[in-house]
């Protein structure tokens, strides 16, 4: 009797957990699709073409790597 009663629990317990995932699923392939239009793009933020990021990370690297060498050489300094 226990066993049924837990069986059909776990088995409503996935069928919700099921249901909301699928929900969320096509409410971000919704999304997706919409940001895609290029007059929502526009208006609602842009987005950065590819070169643009990468230049970006590009210069935060070098940047890290310059404040890194000079507080080595600072370091070396005050020894």
């Amino acid at each position: 009797m226990m066993e049924s009663i837990t069986q059909g629990f776990m088995a409503q317990s996935i069928k919700i957990l099921f249901g909301w995932t699928l929900i969320a699923a096509l409410f971000f392939a919704i999304l997706m699709l919409l940001w895609d239009i290029p007059m929502v793009r526009r208006h609602v933020k842009h987005i950065p073409d590819w070169p643009k990021v990468g230049m970006g990370v590009l210069r935060g690297f070098h940047r890290q790597q310059r404040l890194k060498e000079l507080r080595r050489q600072r370091r070396l300094s005050q020894v």
